[in-house]
């Protein structure tokens, strides 16, 4: 990716435990609508908790959790608009407009704030090819947040539990069992 601030391609450590954390609520929520036989709503969740997922390595504090919520919410938010503009063609584009300008202004200011408002933005592109009516748009919604908080809910348990591991473990494995904090907000 592009270093705004430095104007250089950098590298991007990767995190596979991270990775892996993100599998439970995966699997837990397309198990639960293969069960019940309800898979559409199931993927639905899915695509949230997928994508809240991808910010549980990109976080501005030493929280996984804080970059994972407002991506959940704005994810939910944003399908909820995008169901509704979806029914108005020109409401759409000018809602979606609003999107890709947000999108456009955190990419100038942080690659993790950025990251959040891209996700918003793709539920939103998404959510308009399936217009709905108010009530289907809040169920839409609804399961999209569902997702990701469950994806919270997981991705917090699966690093205490890590932290938890490391603060046991011998201080020759210590160094390796987590990644180094995450960097502050650099535009602060």
């Amino acid at each position: 990716m592009i270093d705004v601030t430095l104007r250089r391609l950098r590298s991007v450590r990767f995190e596979g435990r991270a990775a892996l954390l993100c599998l439970p609520a995966l699997a837990l929520t397309m198990g639960y609508g293969l069960l019940t036989g309800n898979t559409v709503a199931s993927s639905i969740a899915v695509g949230g908790a997928l994508a809240v997922g991808f910010g549980s390595v990109h976080a501005f504090t030493k929280w996984r959790w804080a970059t994972m919520v407002p991506a959940a919410a704005g994810m939910s938010i944003s399908t909820f608009m995008g169901s509704i503009a979806g029914n108005h063609e020109i409401a759409f584009l000018a809602v979606a407009a609003l999107w890709a300008a947000a999108c456009a202004i955190f990419a100038s200011i942080e690659f993790g704030a950025w990251r959040i408002v891209l996700q918003w933005s793709i539920a939103l592109f998404v959510a308009g090819y399936y217009p709905a009516d108010l009530t289907g748009a809040a169920i839409r919604a609804g399961l999209v947040l569902a997702g990701g908080m469950l994806q919270v809910l997981c991705v917090t348990i699966g690093w205490r539990h890590v932290s938890s591991a490391r603060l046991r473990a011998p201080a020759s494995r210590a160094s390796s069992a987590l990644p180094p904090p995450p960097a502050p907000f650099s535009w602060c």
